[in-house]
């Protein structure tokens, strides 16, 4: 029902609730032209402590990035020692700006724990791994906190899940960690199209394209098949589910 004259009135549409793939991107935009709107759609980023919006495609579009930081805000990538990290490095993204929130109210130890001090100047940590290109557009890496190291290799889920989807026969997939006799590896978990079965023949032809599309760090070990995927109340894939029901804490 995404069609006729609503659609093609449609001048402006920006992404920021999640990272969306160059695939969704593309075809979405077909679709718009298709109906004949002009405007095309756009990723953008955005935190509640810096009131929504602080990074958008605006004037540029420039593919798998979510834009450039808005006017008056500054931004860079650190390391875990807050060092800026050269161009194309990926690290956590910083913000300095006006536009910042005073703190959580009521929860002390949390907005310490937001901002750091370098050299001199109040930065809000964002907690997303990043990495930044010659002309200051960001790279969406993934959170903090869904980073897994593999011999002390940094991977990053969200880089394995963009991959896997573009394999025909997965719906929706979730990346994360399955600890084995001490020792952690990369097991996908997937949500296939309708009527497919996770067989040993499917596994290994998953396993063969991303062996030719990812790190070695990053091919996934362990496979499981999913009926459908859990999601949170906001509607989003929960990961902290997936994570859970891999440890067998929940079936």
């Amino acid at each position: 029902t995404f069609n006729g004259e609503v659609v093609k009135q449609l001048k402006y549409i920006y992404v920021g609730g999640d990272n969306i793939s160059e695939n969704l991107r593309l075809k979405f935009n077909e679709k718009l032209k298709k109906e004949g709107s002009t405007c095309v759609i756009q990723q953008g980023y955005g935190l509640t402590e810096m009131g929504s919006v602080c990074v958008l495609n605006y004037d540029v579009i420039k593919p798998d990035s979510i834009g450039q930081p808005l006017l008056n805000l500054e931004a860079k990538i650190v390391n875990d020692d807050l060092k800026e990290l050269e161009r194309g490095e990926v690290g956590e993204l910083v913000f300095k700006t006006v536009q910042v929130m005073d703190g959580y109210l009521g929860d002390e130890e949390t907005t310490k724990a937001s901002f750091a001090e370098i050299e001199g100047e109040k930065w809000l940590k964002t907690g997303d791994y990043m990495s930044m290109d010659s002309d200051g557009f960001l790279f969406f890496k993934g959170r903090k906190k869904r980073l897994i190291k593999i011999s002390g290799m940094n991977v990053f889920p969200l880089e394995i899940e963009e991959v896997a989807r573009r394999l025909e026969e997965i719906a929706l997939c979730v990346a994360t960690q399955k600890n084995v006799d001490g020792k952690p590896y990369i097991c996908l978990f997937v949500q296939l199209k309708e009527g497919l079965i996770l067989s040993e023949k499917l596994k290994d032809k998953f396993t063969e394209y991303l062996e030719k599309n990812l790190s070695h760090w990053s091919v996934p070990k362990y496979y499981e098949q999913l009926e459908q995927m859990p999601y949170t109340n906001f509607g989003k894939v929960d990961f902290t589910a997936v994570a859970k029901i891999c440890s067998g804490e929940n079936k």
